[in-house]
Parts: structure tokens; sequence; C-alpha cells
């Protein structure tokens, strides 16, 4: 059973930080409820999530990888000043672009091998608070609540509780983890696709609407040709 990592009410803002790095750097994570295990004989070689999401790694001595998924300028502006979360971004050069890489999957357990986590206890917490709050509810906590739980842990002052508020904690607390895409789909909203990492370079290059037939990807052709029945998705 995972549990909250939390240094405390009155720890230093480096506390924090290293508390919450506990959840990325340890082998198995201690906030994970459930996590898709890998050990050393499985190993990913060159092509793990370490390789994948990281440059060079700072937060262990693993080694370095492509550095390819960097995060988006208009989710680095989410992070607010004093956000321990942003701790796990580290400013490198690839080639001859600055740019930015996070660190939540730094070969914890060897060479290319992490866990992949599925399901942490942070959004338990932002999943109730998120449906107390549509359904006017406090069933466990009130939203509030469990939203100044997950703010105050990354070294951030409580604020009063709105759902946008709630789903902007929810794309910096689980950056990177998979979640952001069903995230926009399911509440219908638009995706913006950015080829800036930094935010001074914060231009947007395009944004598709929730309405857009291309979030749905095309069935692919070989598919429709081997079975009549199947209806080719709109758009393509």
């Amino acid at each position: 059973m995972g549990t909250f990592v939390d240094a405390g009410a009155a720890a230093t803002p480096t506390q924090k930080s290293d508390a919450y790095k506990t959840i990325w750097t340890s082998a198995s994570s201690p906030e994970s409820l459930f996590e898709l295990n890998f050990e050393v004989t499985e190993s990913l070689g060159s092509d793990g999530l370490s390789s994948i999401y990281t440059r060079s790694n700072p937060i262990t001595t693993a080694g370095a990888g492509y550095g390819d998924a960097a995060p988006q300028a208009n989710l680095v502006a989410d992070y607010a000043t004093g956000d321990v979360r942003k701790d796990l971004l580290v400013q490198l050069v690839k080639g001859s672009e600055t740019i930015l890489w996070n660190q939540k999957y730094p070969a914890a357990k060897g060479p290319q091998i992490d866990n992949i986590k599925l399901l942490r206890v942070s959004e338990l917490y932002l999943t109730r608070a998120e449906a107390n709050f549509r359904n006017g509810t406090a069933i466990g906590a009130t939203p509030q609540a469990d939203l100044d739980k997950i703010r105050l842990r990354a070294g951030l002052a409580s604020i009063p509780v709105t759902l946008d508020a709630i789903l902007k904690e929810r794309r910096v607390e689980l950056a990177y983890e998979g979640q952001r895409w069903f995230d926009l789909l399911r509440t219908g909203s638009a995706v913006n696709k950015s080829t800036t990492t930094l935010p001074a370079n914060s231009t947007p290059n395009s944004t598709i609407a929730a309405t857009d037939f291309r979030l749905l990807a095309r069935i692919p052709l070989t598919e429709v040709q081997n079975n009549p029945k199947i209806t080719q998705n709109f758009g393509y």
C-alpha cells in the first residue's frame, strides 16, 4: 500500500525537495499503489524511459540518454515559484539547443531500468478532489483539503479550490506519467501543440480543438481492407 511522501509542514524547501525525489529514486516507489515491475534481466537497453526522457542524469550516476521527450513551455510555465516538483527539471544543452529534461525516471534500478508508476497516492487525492468538487460533496475529505495536501507537499501555499485549480494541479503533479492526454480528452479540452520547451520561447505552434478528428487516430489500412465490417474513423 502506497504512502503519501511528505517531509512535514515544518520542513525546509530542500527537505521537501529531497523527500519528493525519493518517489522517483527509490527502486520501488513508496507512493505507488500499482507499479509495472522491471528487473535487470528485462533491460530495455538504450530504449528505457530514462534514456527517452533524459540526456544526462544529475540525480543518479546511471549515464546519459537521448533526451527526446522534453516538456513544453506551457507546462514549464505552470510550475509556481518555489514548487519543489520543478527541481526534477534540469536545464541542459542537447546539440545546440537549450532544453529541459525531467528526472522522474532516473534509472533507479540500474542502467535503463525503472519501475513504471501506474497509480500513485497523489493521483487518488486529486481524483477525489475533482469528483467531490464536481458533485458538491466532501466524501472522505473536502476538495479544498485534498488540493491543499498536494500543494503544501510541493512547498506551495493553499489557494481557493476550483475545478481549474484541481486540473492544473493534476497537470503539474502527474506530468510525464501518461495522464495529460486522457485528462484533455475526458474534459473536452483543446490540445496545445508547441514546438518550444522553455518559457522564453512560449509561442504555441498550433492548437487542436476537442472536436478535431485528429484526436482519434486512423485505423490501419490493412485492418480496414481485411475486414469489410470495419469503418474507417471519420476524417481519414
